[in-house]
C-alpha cells in the first residue's frame, strides 16, 4: 500500500510540475528598452517661434535628436549635446547648437547666426547663414548663396564635458574647407567672416541664459583657415601621444602664443604610421614616438614663426622635448605642413 502510495505522489508532481512551468513560460518578457523613459517630441522641438527666446540647459537634450522649425527673429540656443538636427524654414534667427557627432542640415533658412559642432554640416537651399563651425568633415552647402563661415568662438563650462560625450574632436575641424555642390562658374557662394567677429561679439545674451559664457577662452583652437595663409611663413608643432597629456600640453602652447602676433592656421589630429612618419619628420626620435598612438598637429603663421614657437614652448618647459615637434625652417615647414595635413584629410575621407 505504501508503494501505491508513493507511486500515486510521484506522478501527481510530475504532472503539476509541466503545468507550473507552462504557467511561467506565458509570463512577458521584459526587455532593456522597456524600462527606458519615454520621451516626449515637443521637449526636443522648437516649432513656430516668433519674437521669442527657447534655450535647453545642460543635461537636458542628453544626446537625443533635435527639431526646430518655423522659427522667426528668434533665439534659439541648445546649451547640450544633441543627436541629429533639423532646422527648416528659419529666418532672422540665432541658433546654437551643442556638440553633435552624427549632422546637423540646414533647409530653406535665410539671415540666421548660427553656432554649431557637429560630424557633418549640410545647408540647402539657405541664404546669408554666418556660421561659427566646429566641422569634423568639410561643410557643404548646396543651392545656398551669400554663405559665412568662421571657427567656432564659444565657450562656456559644460562643453569640454559636451564633446567627451559626443566623441566630437575639438583638434579635428574642417570648418574652412567648404565643399559647394552647386558653383557659380566666376564667383563663390561663401566666404569667411572677418577675424574680429566672433559669437560673443555678435550674439546677444539674455540675462537668464542657463550657462555661464566665457568670452576670453576657447574650448575650441580658434583656427582662422589656409586661406588666411601668408608668405611670411609657417611652423609645424606635432605632440606625440606619449607626452603627459597632450592634449593639455597644445591648449596651453596655444593659450602662449596668443600672446604674440601669429595666427593658428589649422590643427588636425589622427593616428599616424610607420611609413608615414618617415616621410614628414626629420628627427628618427620623433618618427618613432609618432606612431605609438594620435598626434596632434598646429600650424602657426607669422613673421618669426619658427623661433617664437620655440620660446612659447622653452617658456613652458616642452623644449627641447623627444615628444614635441618643431619645424626646424621655413623651407621644412613647408613641405612638413603639405604632408602633415594631407595625411589628416586622407583619414577623413575614410
Amino acid at each position: 500500500m505504501g508503494s501505491l502510495l508513493s507511486f500515486c505522489r510521484r506522478n501527481a508532481n510530475s504532472i503539476e510540475q509541466p503545468i507550473e512551468k507552462a504557467a511561467e513560460s506565458t509570463s512577458k518578457p521584459v526587455y532593456s528598452w522597456d524600462k527606458r523613459p519615454k520621451l516626449d517630441p515637443k521637449d526636443y522641438m522648437v516649432d513656430g517661434l516668433q519674437d521669442g527666446v527657447a534655450m535647453k540647459a545642460p543635461g537636458s537634450v542628453n544626446g537625443n535628436q533635435f527639431i526646430i522649425q518655423n522659427c522667426q527673429r528668434s533665439k534659439i540656443y541648445v546649451f547640450d549635446h544633441t543627436s541629429q538636427v533639423t532646422i527648416d524654414d528659419c529666418i532672422d534667427c540665432q541658433i546654437i547648437l551643442g556638440p553633435n557627432n552624427t549632422s546637423v542640415f540646414f533647409r530653406d533658412c535665410q539671415s540666421c547666426d548660427v553656432v554649431v559642432a557637429c560630424q557633418q554640416f549640410r545647408t540647402r537651399d539657405c541664404r546669408q547663414l554666418n556660421c561659427f563651425l566646429v566641422c569634423a568633415t568639410k561643410p557643404i552647402i548646396e543651392s545656398s548663396t551669400a554663405m559665412k563661415f568662421s571657427c567656432y568662438s564659444l565657450n562656456y563650462a559644460e562643453l569640454s564635458q559636451q564633446f567627451q560625450a559626443s566623441g566630437l574632436n575639438i583638434f579635428t575641424n574642417y570648418w574652412f574647407n567648404v565643399h559647394d555642390f552647386t558653383p557659380l562658374p566666376e564667383d563663390k557662394n561663401w566666404s569667411l567672416i572677418p577675424m574680429e567677429k566672433t559669437v560673443p561679439g555678435v550674439f546677444t545674451f539674455p540675462d537668464d541664459v542657463p550657462v555661464k559664457i566665457d568670452a576670453a577662452n576657447y574650448t575650441v583652437p580658434y583656427t582662422v583657415g589656409e586661406q588666411r595663409r601668408t608668405n611670411e611663413g609657417s611652423c609645424l608643432l606635432v605632440f606625440a601621444s606619449t607626452l603627459n597629456k597632450p592634449a593639455e600640453q597644445a591648449h596651453r602652447v596655444i593659450q602662449q602664443l596668443r600672446k604674440t602676433n601669429l595666427v593658428l592656421i589649422q590643427t588636425g589630429e589622427f593616428r599616424m604610421t610607420s611609413f608615414d612618419a618617415p616621410r614628414i619628420f626629420e628627427s628618427a626620435t620623433f618618427q618613432r614616438v609618432a606612431t605609438q598612438g594620435c598626434v596632434i598637429g598646429l600650424e602657426y603663421n607669422g613673421v618669426d614663426c619658427i623661433s617664437l614657437c620655440e620660446n612659447a614652448l622653452q617658456s613652458l618647459n616642452l623644449f627641447p622635448n623627444d615628444n614635441v615637434y618643431v619645424s626646424s625652417s621655413r623651407q621644412s615647414a613647408e613641405k612638413e605642413v603639405d604632408q602633415f595635413f594631407a595625411l589628416a584629410d586622407a583619414q577623413m575621407a575614410v
